[in-house]
C-alpha cells in the first residue's frame, strides 16, 4: 500500500515538473539574443505584432510581413492588434513586434526610453538616434530587438522607420534578410526593396541609465544635448 501511494506521488511529481518546464519560457544566453535568432528567440510563444490605430497601408504590410514570417517559421500564435486593442498587462505578459514609430505607436513612445533607438527632433529634422549613430536619411528604417522592459523573459521587436517607407523597408528586411545580425540593423528603402546598411549593438548600460533620468524622448532638450551631440551622424 505505502509502494502504491510513493508510486502515485512520484508521478504526480514528475507530471508537475513537466507542465512547468512546458510553460517556462527558455532561458537564452547574451549571444544567442541576436536578431539572426528572431525567429527562434518567439519559437512557440505568443506574438503580439502593433500597429497604430490608423496605420498607412506601408505600416499595415510591414505588419502583415513579419506575422507571416513567423507563422511560417512555426510560430502558429501571431497576432496583429492595433494599439488601443493592447491593455498593460498584455505588454507585460507577450513578445512584441512594434510596427511604427513614437508618433504613430503609443506602445513605442511609452516604451523607447528602455531602448536603443529612439525618435527626436535634432538641428530641424526628426532624427533617429539608435545606438552611437545618428540617422536623417529619409528612406532609413530599422529593426531593434530588445528584452521587455517588464518582463525579462519575453521579447520586443521594433519594426520602425524615419518615414512610411523607412517602415517597410524594416518589415521586409525581418521578414526575408539572412544579414539580419547584432541587436540592432539598420536599412535604407530601395524601389521595390530594400538594403541593410550596417549592425549595431545596444547602447551602453551607462548611457541608458542616464537617458531614462531625462525628460521624455519627444521634445527633451536635455536629452538631445547630453546623448546626440556625441554621436555620429551618418546621413
Amino acid at each position: 500500500m505505502l509502494k502504491k501511494k510513493f508510486f502515485k506521488f512520484l508521478v504526480t511529481v514528475l507530471a508537475s515538473a513537466l507542465l512547468l518546464a512546458t510553460l517556462m519560457p527558455p532561458c537564452f544566453s547574451f549571444q544567442e539574443i541576436d536578431l539572426s535568432n528572431r525567429f527562434y528567440l518567439v519559437q512557440s510563444q505568443k506574438v503580439l505584432v502593433i500597429t497604430g490605430d490608423n496605420p498607412v497601408p506601408e505600416d499595415l504590410k510591414a505588419a502583415q510581413l513579419v506575422a507571416d514570417s513567423l507563422k511560417e517559421k512555426g510560430n502558429s500564435s501571431v497576432e496583429i492588434v492595433s494599439v488601443s486593442q493592447v491593455n498593460k498587462e498584455e505588454i507585460e505578459t507577450n513578445n512584441l513586434v512594434l510596427i511604427g514609430g513614437p508618433l504613430s505607436n503609443f506602445w513605442y513612445y511609452r516604451l523607447q526610453s528602455h531602448f536603443s533607438s529612439w525618435l527626436t527632433y535634432y538641428k530641424d529634422k526628426w532624427t533617429l538616434a539608435i545606438s552611437g549613430v545618428l540617422i536623417q536619411h529619409l528612406n532609413s528604417g530599422f529593426i531593434d530587438l530588445e528584452v521587455n522592459p517588464y518582463n525579462s523573459n519575453k521579447f520586443v521587436f521594433i519594426v520602425a522607420g524615419m518615414t512610411r517607407n523607412g517602415t517597410l523597408a524594416a518589415g521586409m528586411a525581418f521578414a526575408e534578410s539572412d544579414l539580419l545580425a547584432n541587436k540592432i540593423t539598420i536599412v535604407n528603402f530601395v524601389e521595390g526593396g530594400y538594403k541593410e546598411v550596417m549592425c549595431l549593438p545596444w547602447l551602453d548600460e551607462t548611457v541608458r541609465e542616464r537617458l531614462q533620468l531625462t525628460l521624455p524622448v519627444m521634445g527633451s532638450l536635455s536629452r538631445t544635448v547630453f546623448v546626440l551631440t556625441n554621436f555620429k551622424l551618418i546621413g
